[in-house]
């Protein structure tokens, strides 16, 4: 009884949590079918936009590393030819 009398005491008495808890719990049934019904299409636009954008994007960051690679490759000294000393 310590625990329901706790549940009330918030409410100074008159159980409006106890009374909203129930009510929720009555609707979900009903509300979450129809919010699923609005969200889902929403939901579905976000995922295709980030799948776009990860593409779009995923082109640009490898140009970008092969232009880097490419002023890397042209920076440094070829391997394969012999060292000059100087005379």
């Amino acid at each position: 009884m310590a625990l329901y009398d706790d549940m009330l005491k918030g409410m100074n008495g008159s159980g409006a949590g106890l009374v909203t808890g129930v009510g929720a719990l009555l609707l979900a049934p009903v509300l979450l079918p129809a919010m699923g019904r609005v969200i889902r299409p929403v939901a579905r636009l976000v995922l295709e936009s980030g799948i776009v954008l990860y593409r779009e994007t995923g082109e640009t960051i490898a140009d970008l590393v092969s232009e880097a690679r490419a002023e890397l490759e042209a920076q440094e000294p070829a391997k394969d030819a012999p060292e000059r000393s100087l005379p």
